[in-house]
């Protein structure tokens, strides 16, 4: 009813510009009506048709289907588990000999020469007095008599001779000694870990859409 009240203002202002007979006019308006009835009276019984699939739906819900499924199969998730291993770095002690040199005094035996002084026995020759008998007459008038005779006699004599000695003397080396350093040093250990992570339910590939952001904390193994 709308679009036929549209198509009368629309010729009612065409016959302004082309004026017709008024008769004429108004039956060319009945004929738009009756045509304009005869198209609905078409197009309601329509409207009342029993709604039913066409072949071009059926696309569409299989896709749908198909949607469902997959949906079902690999939206749902469950926490799972796995180990890692994480390098961390530690300061441990460690010892070490470092060398070091140090001024030492030793003792040391020097040979000098120095003279000394001994006792030593020298034979002397010498004339030793000895009182000898001698007779005349036949022995009848005797008298004793001095006599001398030559004797060796040793006599102890101080002399003098060189000889080496050795006395003791302080001197300074350098010697290289070692002594132990505890030092610190980092180095990097490998640990393992226990980590959480959300995985599809069934075949524990990880989730296309994750809904639990409250995993578990990853937790020390050894």
């Amino acid at each position: 009813m709308i679009k036929m009240k549209r198509r009368k203002i629309q010729l009612i202002r065409t016959n302004k510009s082309k004026p017709i007979k008024h008769a004429e006019q108004k039956a060319h308006l009945n004929h738009i009506e009756k045509s304009e009835q005869v198209k609905i009276e078409h197009q309601e019984p329509a409207k009342h048709v029993n709604p039913k699939i066409h072949p071009w739906h059926v696309p569409w819900i299989v896709l749908g289907v198909l949607l469902l499924i997959s949906g079902a199969l690999l939206l749902p998730t469950k926490i799972a588990s796995y180990q890692v291993e994480v390098p961390y770095m530690v300061k441990e002690q460690y010892s070490v000999q470092v060398p070091y040199e140090v001024v030492e005094p030793y003792t040391v035996q020097v040979p000098y020469q120095t003279t000394e002084q001994f006792v030593q026995s020298i034979p002397v020759q010498e004339q030793q007095a000895y009182t000898d008998v001698e007779c005349a007459f036949l022995g009848l008038f005797c008298q004793g008599v001095t006599k001398y005779k030559t004797v060796t006699v040793y006599k102890d004599t101080v002399q003098e001779r060189p000889v080496t000695q050795y006395r003791d003397e302080t001197r300074y080396r350098t010697v290289t000694k070692t002594r132990t350093e505890v030092r610190e040093r980092e180095v990097q250990k490998i640990r393992i870990e226990r980590h959480y992570k959300e995985v599809n339910w069934m075949w524990d590939f990880d989730a296309v859409i994750k809904f639990n952001n409250n995993l578990p904390p990853p937790e020390i193994i050894g």
